[in-house]
């Protein structure tokens, strides 16, 4: 299948999917969620939003890809997820209005970089015209060498560090988008989730 033929395809489905769920009535914003916040807890580690330039324990060529990333007229945050030189690149994207109807968890595969995919670039810009938050997460840290594959638990911590941020964001539901390996590594914490997990979506 020709591949933009097949990424309008997928987005196709989401879209489907989340004005599914929106239409339920189970994300509507109640009056917590009315208006996107910003706020950072005091001490809190997991989720750092810093300059690019000031995340000395980042790899140089993860932190030089943050230093370049151009979003034009879109409203999007660069977010740091993680620590102990562990930290993973994410782009946070509001809603077009503030009465959203959730929030949506993206995570690429390994080898997919923000900016640089299709698929990426598409899903953020899409979610934010439908109303919907949306933290568009990069697993490949860009060290010198073979890319290393996240473990389960890398996979699961990365997801965590995600919906601690999205709730910062004044979200307590959320949709994950999980593509490639990223969505068997995540699946054994996904059916443990309570309700604020509302849909999870494997791709490939």
């Amino acid at each position: 299948m020709n591949h933009n033929i097949r990424m309008k395809l997928i987005l196709a489905l989401l879209a489907g999917f989340f004005l599914m769920i929106a239409q339920t009535g189970v994300l509507a914003a109640d009056e917590q969620q009315a208006e996107v916040v910003p706020a950072k807890p005091e001490n809190e580690q997991t989720t750092d939003k810093v300059p690019a330039s000031a995340a000395q324990d980042l790899p140089a060529r993860l932190a030089s890809l943050a230093d370049r990333l151009a979003f034009g007229a879109d409203n999007v945050d660069v977010v740091w997820l993680g620590g102990n030189g562990d930290k993973r690149l994410a782009l946070y994207q509001p809603p077009s209005q503030s009465d959203a109807h959730g929030a949506v968890i993206t995570i690429l595969g390994s080898g997919k970089i923000l900016e640089r995919s299709e698929f990426a670039r598409s899903i953020r810009q899409s979610l934010s015209a439908s109303n919907w938050a949306s933290l568009v997460v990069q697993s490949d840290t860009m060290v010198a060498g073979k890319a290393a594959k996240l473990t389960p638990n890398q996979a699961q911590q990365l997801f965590s560090d995600a919906i601690a941020y999205v709730k910062q964001q004044n979200y307590s539901r959320f949709v994950l988008v999980a593509d490639s390996e990223v969505a068997s590594l995540v699946w054994p914490v996904v059916q443990d989730r309570g309700e604020d997990l509302l849909g999870f979506v494997g791709l490939d």
